[in-house]
């Protein structure tokens, strides 16, 4: 018990290594088994918060993470954390298992909303497209009371999702606020993005104070969540800093989570991140540097058709039009429209085709570009995201010059200013 306690008290200061040392000297004393159970769970979160894969992988080879998962209470507890460390270390199948098992154990229980979102968060991690998403999140809303768990994660992932296919920015921005306030959400789904799902809502569709108030509050809530806290803070701050303009800060932040997902070994939101530190590189003008990062993460050649994998295709046809290849942007952007449209995708918060507009403009296309321009242009406004809007009015400047050309730049200006603010 004594070192059970300490290794919880080494967790919350952020000391995951410490805690393992603590766990393995107390299960070398044989402690009884509800105890020895409570200390292996102990010792898989100490070792995803470290980024501990070998350790885990000894662990799960062992065979002793079964003994978590034949015990039924103990399965529905620690289901959530043990999904995700499978899922971030490469054991997809092992997940789904898993997670199809704590679903299966929480009918039985009588539990439908616990079961609701076992099934959710296994169509998570198997990337269901939203539309399919979506559906699946009408089971668990009506499976959730008002106040709990299950309804949290079924408003964050509702307002992520609902961003993906077009839902409206209020509406958006109304659920994710409700999804992470109080951090309370932080709690029930530790180490996990599901928290991060209604932050990274927000700061899409252009609640940039929002967002960095939730990131606050996530961050003084998860403060012990070691790896996974810090990737919080560098993957979603630096989409907020972005934003705003501060792109040094971008990038310290960006860098940071890369590095630290390299060096843990995780996939979990790699392809994000990566797309995030591209982006701050093009921003200052490093086309080498961004070209090297897409190159160290495997994403210069074909990518598996994933609609996780939008991001840094996105990123990818942006760097191409920087580089002077407009034509080689064109098959990026193409081929991100597609992947959009076999998925059900709408990201009315990307302002993809103030890219294509460029691009067209840059092959000598200038009619298709002033049109596609003007598409944009129209539905940036419908949607109403200030920094969408303030992009397709310079991308429309751009392409026209002359006297209007400049005022559709200054009117950009105007914009981009008050939103990054």
């Amino acid at each position: 018990q004594t070192l059970s306690a300490a290794a919880r008290r080494a967790l919350e200061r952020a000391a995951p290594e410490s805690a393992i040392g603590y766990v393995r000297r107390a299960l070398a004393e044989q402690p009884a088994h509800d105890l020895r159970l409570e200390l292996l769970r102990l010792l898989v979160r100490a070792y995803f918060h470290a980024g501990d894969r070998t350790g885990f992988d000894e662990l799960r080879d062992s065979g002793q993470l079964d003994e978590l998962i034949d015990e039924p209470q103990m399965l529905l507890e620690s289901a959530v954390e043990l999904a995700t460390a499978l899922y971030s270390w490469d054991r997809v199948e092992e997940m789904e298992r898993l997670l199809r098992r704590a679903a299966t154990a929480a009918i039985e229980a009588g539990n439908n909303e616990l079961a609701a979102s076992f099934q959710v968060l296994l169509a998570y991690w198997a990337h269901v497209a939203p539309p399919e998403m979506l559906e699946r999140l009408v089971a668990l809303r009506e499976a959730s009371s008002p106040g709990t768990p299950g309804e949290r994660l079924y408003l964050a992932l509702q307002s992520y999702y609902g961003l993906l296919v077009g839902e409206s920015r209020e509406r958006v921005i109304e659920l994710a606020h409700r999804a992470v306030q109080d951090g309370v959400i932080v709690r029930e789904y530790p180490d996990t993005p599901m928290p991060l799902m209604g932050i990274y809502a927000l700061c899409y569709a252009g609640d940039l104070d929002g967002a960095e108030r939730s990131l606050t509050q996530y961050l003084a809530v998860a403060g012990s969540l070691g790896l996974a806290a810090t990737f919080a803070q560098g993957g979603v701050g630096g989409e907020v800093a972005l934003r705003r303009g501060q792109v040094a800060d971008a990038e310290a932040e960006a860098r940071l989570a890369v590095d630290l997902q390299r060096q843990a070994g995780y996939t979990l939101a790699y392809s994000v991140v990566v797309a995030l530190v591209v982006e701050v590189l093009i921003e200052r003008d490093d086309l080498s540097g961004a070209e090297a990062e897409l190159a160290a993460a495997g994403f210069t050649t074909a990518m598996p058709e994933d609609w996780w994998n939008g991001p840094p295709l996105y990123s990818r046809g942006r760097l191409r039009l920087a580089q002077g290849k407009p034509r080689e942007a064109l098959e990026d952007l193409v081929a991100l429209g597609e992947l959009a449209a076999k998925d059900g995708l709408q990201p009315a918060f990307l302002p993809v085709l103030s890219d294509v507009a460029l691009a067209l403009h840059a092959v000598g296309d200038v009619a298709a570009a002033k049109a596609v321009a003007e598409q944009e242009l129209a539905g940036a406004r419908a949607w109403g995201q200030p920094r969408r809007i303030g992009i397709a009015l310079r991308t429309l400047g751009l392409i026209e010059g002359d006297e209007r050309g400049v005022e559709l730049l200054r009117a950009s200006l105007n914009v981009l200013d008050a939103a990054s603010n």
